[in-house]
This record gives C-alpha cells, sequence and structure tokens, in this order.
C-alpha cells in the first residue's frame, strides 16, 4: 500500500483522533519529500481549522521543476500550510521540536 492511500485510510478511520477531538489542533509535519508534502497537504485539506505546519531541510519538493515547486508551493497556500524550509529537526518531544540552531 502506497503512503498516500496509507494516509487517506488512516485519515478515514480516525487515526488523527487528537484532531477529531480539537480541530484547531496544531501540526507539524517535518519532511519535505512526497511523503511529507502530501501528508501536510492532506491534514489541512481534511481538517481546515488545524494550523499545519511543514518543515524541511531543504526546500519543499527542491528536487521538482520550477514549475512543479511553484504548483506546490500554491497548493500548500492555498491549504494554509506554513512552510518553514532549511531548517533541520534534531529532536522531538512531546509538544515541542528542536532545530539545529537551537530554536
Amino acid at each position: 500500500m502506497g503512503s498516500q492511500a496509507a494516509v487517506n485510510d488512516r485519515l478515514r478511520a480516525g487515526s488523527f483522533g487528537f484532531l477529531r477531538a480539537d480541530e484547531r489542533a496544531e501540526v507539524l509535519v517535518c519532511g519535505g519529500g512526497l511523503t511529507g508534502l502530501e501528508l501536510a497537504a492532506e491534514v489541512a485539506e481534511s481538517f481546515p481549522r488545524a494550523d499545519v505546519t511543514l518543515v524541511t531541510a531543504g526546500m519543499p519538493g527542491g528536487w521538482l521543476s520550477e514549475r512543479a515547486q511553484a504548483y506546490v508551493g500554491a497548493s500548500l497556500d492555498e491549504l494554509g500550510v506554513r512552510r518553514v524550509a532549511d531548517t533541520r529537526i534534531t529532536r522531538v518531544d512531546e509538544g515541542q521540536v528542536e532545530t539545529a540552531d537551537g530554536t
């Protein structure tokens, strides 16, 4: 089963129960690869009141053509996904993350 199908199945099955309980939850997605882009978009689309932030070590979808990157960026903007590029996550704890620069 591909990552897209898995995300859709989890959204339908309620694996994101915290979002169902609090539709305004803050969601941090780490990674600008296909899975990270898709997860950020799916969560934002399925839970439009959630605050979704995508954090990537490089540019989100940086391997894509300029045209494709612009399309992905516009799509994420339309869904309200905040993007933080060129940022490495070094630690994840409940309710907080730490980046390589210590923030």
